[in-house]
Formats: structure tokens, C-alpha cells, sequence
């Protein structure tokens, strides 16, 4: 059938009425792209085209901060959420910090705790580091930022892709977003792929031996 805005739909019934010899499987994938506008061809990406992680705003300061605390063994505290995004992208830089020997500590939240990051949570990680980098949270943590700031010296990596409030105060972090410019080609990726370009951008800055292909293969 086709939508008001023109669009082919498969409904449920429709799906149900296939013979067993029908290919479900494309019919639902080639449905989902359709209604979504994605030419097929255009996930068919290799490595070497994809865009740089230098589009990235404020990378270069990002991987700076990390690679000296990686150099020096300094704990580096993960805190991600609890949803898929914010638990891939976790995992992503932990697996990668903890495989070239970083000092590394991932800290996920549960639904009954909350999302994102709050002044109790601030006083708990102060104890245990002194440079957090957020994972899928962080873009309007301006308070808690700069609490953690005056109070503890603390630094923060944002790594998000929620919305910017332009115009409004942004917090005391290096924030990685690629919403901070309007026309950035990153923007629409989420956390996940971002944290893949992290450690990309980390793996060209440290020279390690880390074969980034080892991310897609698990992550599919």
C-alpha cells in the first residue's frame, strides 16, 4: 500500500500472507530503508571512504587529554547510559583503552538511577579520577560540569550526539558533538559511531597496533 506522503508500506497482514518460499528477511529490510529514503547503495561504505574524524569539533583536543592520560596511566572513568547506544558506545572505548593498556574503569547507569549525570554522581567518581569522559550524555550537563569543576578540579570529555540549545551556555568540557555546526556531515551518527572515530583518531595519535575493522566485526 502506499502512504499520504507516498511512501510504500508493508503492513503487518501483508507480511503474514507470504508463502514460505518468499524472502522475509529483504522484504522487511528493503521496506525499512524504503520508508526511511536510503538508497542501498549508499551502505555499501568502505574504510577509506568514509569521512575523516578530523570533521569532528573539538577532537584534536579530545584525544590530546586522552593520550597524555594514557601515557601517564591515569584513570580514565567511562560513564555511559543505560540504553543500546550509550552500552555500545561504552564498550567500544573500553574494549579498545583496556586492550592498549590504558587505566581505564567503565560505570553504567540502570533506569532506576537516571540518566545522565548529576552532582551525587560527581562527588562518587571524584574519588576515583580525576578525568571523566561521558558517553551518549553530557551536551547539557552545564551545571554538573562546572560543579565538578570548582569543586574537584575535574575534567570532561563529552562524546554526544543529542541536540546543542544554541546560544545557551554549553558545559566545562571538551564536548565532541557533531551538532556544534549546523552543516557538519557527521551529524546523525550516533554515540556508537562517534566512539568509533575516537578510536580511530586515537589509534593514529598513540601509533598502536589496533586493527579498527575488529570494531565492525563484533559490532555486527
Amino acid at each position: 500500500m502506499i502512504s499520504a506522503l507516498g511512501r510504500h508500506v508493508v503492513v503487518k497482514s501483508q507480511i503474514q500472507s507470504l508463502d514460505d518460499s518468499a524472502d522475509l528477511y529483504s522484504l522487511v529490510f528493503n521496506t525499512l530503508l524504503g520508508l526511511r529514503n536510503i538508497n542501498i547503495g549508499d551502505l555499501d561504505v568502505k574504510l577509506k571512504n568514509i569521512p575523516s574524524f578530523e570533521l569532528l569539533p573539538n577532537i584534536n583536543q579530545a584525544v590530546d587529554r586522552l593520550v597524555k592520560a594514557i601515557k601517564s596511566k591515569e584513570r580514565i572513568l567511562l560513564y555511559g547510559d543505560y540504553d543500546v547506544d550509550g552500552v555500545t558506545s561504552t564498550t567500544i572505548m573500553y574494549d579498545f583503552l583496556k586492550q592498549i593498556g590504558a587505566n581505564v574503569v567503565p560505570v553504567l547507569p540502570n533506569r532506576n538511577s537516571g540518566y545522565g549525570l548529576s552532582k551525587e554522581l560527581i562527588d562518587l567518581f571524584s574519588k576515583y579520577s580525576n578525568l571523566v569522559l561521558t558517553l551518549d550524555n553530557g551536551t547539557t550537563a552545564v551545571h554538573e560540569t562546572k560543579y565538578a569543576k570548582e569543586k574537584y578540579n575535574m575534567d570532561f570529555i563529552i562524546l554526544d550526539h543529542h541536540m546543542i540549545n544554541h546560544g545557551e551556555d554549553m558545559p566545562e568540557a571538551i564536548l565532541v558533538n557533531p551538532n556544534l555546526e549546523e552543516d557538519n556531515k557527521l551529524k546523525g551518527l550516533c554515540t556508537a559511531g562517534l566512539s568509533f572515530y575516537m578510536v580511530g583518531a586515537l589509534r593514529r595519535a598513540l601509533g598502536v597496533d589496533f586493527d579498527i575493522k575488529n570494531i565492525l566485526i563484533w559490532w555486527q
